[in-house]
Parts: C-alpha cells; structure tokens; sequence
C-alpha cells in the first residue's frame, strides 16, 4: 500500500513576503549589518550613518558591488566642494587612481561607471541632509521671529 504525500498546504497570504534580489537571482548577498563599532579613528562619513548609537538604515552590498563601494569610500579626500557643500568626486582623481589597479580600459570604465552610481546615490543623501538643515533652520527663524 502506497501512500502519496500530502501537498504542501498554501501559505496565508500575510506571511507571504517578496524575495530579496540575491534569493530570485540565487546570489549570496552580505550579511546586514547589525553592529555599530565605535572607534576614534573611524572616518566622518561613518558617523553620518549613526543616529546614537544605532545605523540609520541597514543595507546589503552585493558581492558584485564590493569592489566599487572599497573604491568609492578610498576617495574620501577626492570630493569636490562648493559654496553650498559636495558638488561631487575630482573624475580625474578617480580615473587616475583607477587606471593603477585596472589596466584594461573595458574594466577601468565599468569600475567607473559604478562609482558615479554610487555618488549619485550619496550626493542625494548630502542634498536630503542639505535640505533638512536648512528646513530647520528656516522653521528656527520663523519661530524667532513670531516671538
């Protein structure tokens, strides 16, 4: 006597979730992170990132983005900067350093294309932080001026 197994029951649909991108393309993603070490060496931007003693927001890195994340946090000192703060990375900094540690062209210029990825995504961070600032600061003035 054979017994067929049972099929799976269904998952209710609230304890559904979405894949993550590294589950649906089956690739191994970083772990969180989860801890914050505080060091008196530790760079400014670091500091950006805390709110207390806690991340303000978890991300992953993708193995596939390691490389350009090392690089773009190496050009700390490379930024180009303005009357109103970070207009973005010294590009011929960049490209010189990045033409040491790849010699081939194809893959000096992928390199730097995720760079600029990665400085579009923190330039619009620096203008969030740019913009809160000054929205306080307006509000702070307003408020001094009603009294």
């Amino acid at each position: 006597m054979t017994h067929e197994p049972k099929p799976p029951e269904p998952t209710p649909s609230d304890t559904k979730r979405p894949l993550t991108d590294a589950e649906f393309f089956k690739v191994k993603a970083l772990p969180r992170i989860t801890q914050v070490v505080n060091k008196p060496d530790m760079p400014d931007w670091y500091y950006d990132w805390l709110d207390g003693d806690k991340i303000k927001q978890d991300f992953v890195v993708w193995w596939c983005g390691w490389d350009a994340l090392n690089h773009f946090i190496s050009f700390e000192t490379q930024w180009r900067v303005g009357f109103d703060g970070r207009t973005g990375l010294d590009y011929t900094a960049v490209l010189s350093v990045l033409a040491l540690h790849y010699p081939r062209r194809i893959a000096r210029l992928e390199m730097f294309d995720d760079i600029k990825a990665i400085e579009q995504g923190a330039m619009f961070g620096y203008y969030e932080q740019r913009k809160a600032a000054y929205d306080k600061a307006e509000a702070e003035r307003k408020n001094k001026d009603k009294k």
